[in-house]
């Protein structure tokens, strides 16, 4: 029986050898770098979980009060506070409890779930099932953000403030919905419950 090296040269064998070795350690680092790129963007999406948390609390605080606010066709029930500062305040005069808050509306953050989306669903399908709903799920509060703005308005007259009777319901569900969504990306990325806030 013929060995391989009977009918291939040495040279060759050796040529083939360290291709092979080659292809294996072009393999290894690739492997590697994806792997330090994936726990980067891990990183990045709990740091943004984290931001977004924040928001989800000064949210729900708005929409708990708001639903203690008895009469929501009041003028003075909501309104929203632009300060030269650049901040957003949304004020409720609650006349039932006596008394007055105000909180600064949140910025909702979705940078990072946008800009690594491609690159998630290219490195980790499993991980991919968990950013996608979360990028849903910020789109929700994204929406509840703007119709906060849109109820607390002067602007849009007594259409907006009818409307602001059943909106904090409506928020509350979708903030807890979002909530539970973005805590499920945050476990995958982090392995920990989300507990964590980050104020920038």
């Amino acid at each position: 029986m013929q060995t391989v090296t009977s009918w291939l040269p040495a040279t060759a064998l050796v040529a083939l050898v360290i291709f092979v070795i080659k292809e294996l350690l072009e393999a290894w680092r690739r492997y590697r770098s994806e792997s330090r790129k994936l726990r980067a963007i891990k990183e990045l999406l709990a740091r943004e979980c984290e931001l977004n948390h924040w928001a989800i609390r000064s949210l729900r605080s708005i929409a708990d009060e708001l639903r203690e606010v008895a009469n929501f066709d009041s003028v003075e029930a909501v309104t929203i506070e632009y300060a030269k500062s650049g901040r957003i305040y949304a004020c409720i005069d609650s006349e039932a409890k006596g008394n007055y808050t105000k909180t600064a509306v949140p910025i909702i953050h979705q940078e990072q779930l946008t800009k690594h989306l491609l690159e998630v669903a290219t490195l980790d399908k499993a991980l991919f099932g968990f950013v996608e709903p979360a990028l849903t799920a910020v789109a929700e509060l994204q929406h509840v953000r703007e119709s906060l703005l849109y109820h607390g308005s002067s602007e849009e007259g007594d259409l907006a403030r009818v409307h602001a009777r059943g909106f904090s319901e409506y928020a509350i569900k979708e903030i807890e919905d979002a909530r539970l969504t973005i805590a499920a990306l945050y476990r995958a990325c982090t392995k920990r419950e989300l507990s964590e806030i980050r104020l920038r």
